[in-house]
């Protein structure tokens, strides 16, 4: 799944492997200030598949294709390897960007 708010890169154990192929099917979750409604909204029109929604913590677990993802929110996302725990892993590389005309 994708990291909520940190990009791996910060971390020094951790090593980028690879650009994530476009296809690769992941999960996220989006912690959102506001607008829960308008983003849940935003994902199922841009057919992105909704897992799970939390009202009380305004988050939404949600899945879909990479390619889909740096499309929606203009990040990029990258295959990573955690060298102290030899763990691979796919996250975004910077801040994840809803954009702030479905938030309203």
């Amino acid at each position: 799944s994708l990291l909520k708010n940190t990009s791996p890169k910060h971390h020094s154990r951790v090593a980028k492997i690879s650009h994530t192929n476009a296809s690769k099917v992941v999960s996220f979750t989006l912690l959102l200030k506001n607008g829960l409604e308008n983003v849940v909204n935003f994902l199922l029109k841009h057919g992105i598949t909704i897992l799970k929604i939390i009202n009380d913590l305004n988050t939404i677990h949600a899945t879909t294709t990479v390619g889909k993802i740096r499309e929606l929110f203009g990040v990029v996302i990258n295959d990573y390897l955690d060298t102290k725990l030899n763990k691979r892993y796919t996250s975004h590389d910077g801040e994840l960007t809803v954009p702030s005309k479905i938030l309203v």
